[in-house]
């Protein structure tokens, strides 16, 4: 039984992460001046915590089901973002 459509899921998974991006970086409030480097230490944050959790969850599905699977995929997109969302100013790459 399929919950959705795949591709359906991709477009709404890739809407809400290309929004994050600037509700992330916008939130340093400071673009301007000096806060140009802060904010695109949240925008590559933004951008590897999902591509971490993304690359887990297919491994992950891999290894129990032994395919790979889309929806494991958008859903560790998501908890990945909202992951780094709090701590995206304060967190280094590597941890990201």
């Amino acid at each position: 039984f399929q919950s959705c459509d795949p591709n359906k899921l991709l477009f709404g998974t890739f809407l809400l992460w290309v929004n994050w991006y600037s509700f992330n970086s916008g939130s340093t409030v400071a673009v301007t001046g000096g806060g140009i480097k802060l904010a695109s230490v949240v925008a590559i944050n933004t951008t590897l915590a999902p591509c971490a959790a993304a690359m887990f969850a297919m491994f992950w599905s891999h290894f129990w089901t032994g395919r790979m699977m889309v929806e494991p995929m958008a859903t560790a997109i998501l908890g990945g973002l909202v992951a780094v969302c709090a701590g995206a100013d304060v967190i280094a790459q590597w941890e990201a």
